[in-house]
């Protein structure tokens, strides 16, 4: 009987078992989820991972997610570290150094693992054996032309080593003393490069797959003097770039090194480099700090002081480049002075190495030589403008100019008496 009842129970609990629906499949996690957790991980799970789905695994073959996984902090198994991460080293080997007859030879070193790792492209070693390894960052190599070492103007190149595309740059406008500093690596191989003079002579080179790629003007950060050539590569913190500089003293300890560690905030920096003040303006533009500046290609720009955070900044707000092509053309030559602007009329004067002067509209970016000039000794230009109220009361009662130069003449003549 307690053997029938048994039966019965466990009839009745199959049934009500059978009557429960079934849990819901569970829901794959998202890819950008998937990819962002390998990104995290070793090389080894990676490569498991990859190995679950075509899907993913094509996305993780992708090269901006090789560089995801160099710039992402990982788990601190080796005191923050991860072995895996290193895809080789490349050195300069000088001939100066070497047997006789065998050139001077950029040479690529990969270390053995044993485990798998994401390895350099096939094409590093060929391509590179010429040039010389500045700087490195999250897959990208800064390299130059050895023949270009000391030369205004270096031919510089950015290796991507992960997918074996080179960056050719157009020339420097500095002479590289301070290794060069990759600022910033983008997933989409976008960068951006800083090299510096020996007088802290700054310029940076940014590149965009979409925006395209552009050197800035070159900026005037000012450094001691008398540091050697820095040893070893730059650090960067941010926006900030550090370098270990070495300096010795004249006296009264002639042998005594000291060692500094030199900083540069990158955006701090005057925005343009001029010997002296001479090329730069101070002025209002709009009711904001402004530099007028021209450069040695006579580039006139127009950079306002922003409030941004956590410090203020320079930004080019407009580039004319009228008088750049009449240098081009023969008919201007530089060095030019900034003599004075109109803050009403956007008119600037300008004054050539000879004493001639030149007016520029901002407004129309269009410009003209003055009538006068060719006078060394021109100084304390004032440009004389009226603002629209006045102007609007001076259409009822013209203005005579012929009186009001009188008038001057009159003044000049009793101040000189």
């Amino acid at each position: 009987m307690s053997i029938k009842r048994q039966h019965a129970r466990t009839d009745s609990s199959n049934l009500a078992a059978s009557s429960t629906p079934p849990p819901p499949p569970r829901q794959p996690l998202p890819v950008d989820l998937l990819l962002e957790i390998a990104a995290r991980a070793e090389v080894v799970t990676v490569l498991h991972c990859s190995a679950t789905s075509k899907p993913l695994r094509r996305d993780i073959l992708d090269p901006a997610f090789a560089r995801r996984h160099l710039t992402v902090p990982h788990a601190a198994a080796h005191g923050g570290f991860d072995p895996s991460l290193l895809l080789g080293f490349s050195y300069w080997l000088d001939a100066g150094y070497t047997s006789s007859g065998v050139a001077s030879a950029h040479v690529v070193e990969i270390p053995p693992s044993p485990r798998p790792r994401v390895g350099i492209h096939p094409s590093t070693t060929s391509h590179l054996a010429s040039l010389e390894p500045l700087a490195a960052r999250d897959g990208l190599l800064v390299l130059r032309h050895a023949s270009s070492r000391d030369m205004l103007g270096a031919v510089l190149c950015v290796f991507d080593t992960l997918i074996g595309e080179v960056t050719c740059l157009p020339p420097v406008g500095v002479r590289v003393f301070y290794p060069p500093a990759l600022l910033a690596v983008g997933g989409d191989r976008s960068f951006e490069l800083l090299v510096a003079d020996g007088g802290l002579r700054c310029q940076t080179f940014s590149f965009s797959p979409t925006n395209g790629q552009w050197w800035s003007p070159v900026r005037s950060v000012g450094g001691p003097p008398g540091l050697k050539p820095p040893r070893g590569h730059a650090v960067v913190l941010g926006r900030t770039v550090h370098w270990l500089c070495v300096r010795r003293s004249l006296l009264p300890m002639p042998f005594l090194v000291n060692r500094y560690v030199l900083a540069v905030d990158v955006d701090a920096a005057l925005p343009v480099d001029l010997r002296d003040s001479s090329g730069l303006l101070l002025a209002a533009v709009g009711g904001r700090l402004s530099l007028l500046a021209v450069d040695e290609r006579l580039e006139v720009s127009v950079w306002t002081l922003t409030a941004t955070t956590p410090a203020a900044a320079w930004s080019r707000d407009l580039v004319i480049r009228t008088l750049e092509m009449e240098r081009q053309a023969g008919r201007l030559h530089s060095p030019l002075r900034m003599q004075g602007f109109g803050e009403r009329s956007g008119a600037v004067v300008l004054k050539t190495s000879d004493g001639k002067l030149i007016r520029l509209d901002l407004g129309t970016k269009r410009g003209d030589h003055a009538a006068r000039g060719g006078d060394k000794s021109v100084q304390h230009v004032c440009l004389h403008e009226i603002d629209l109220a006045s102007l609007l009361q001076e259409e009822k009662e013209p203005l005579n100019m012929k009186a009001w130069s009188s008038q001057l003449n009159e003044l000049e003549r009793a101040m000189t008496a």
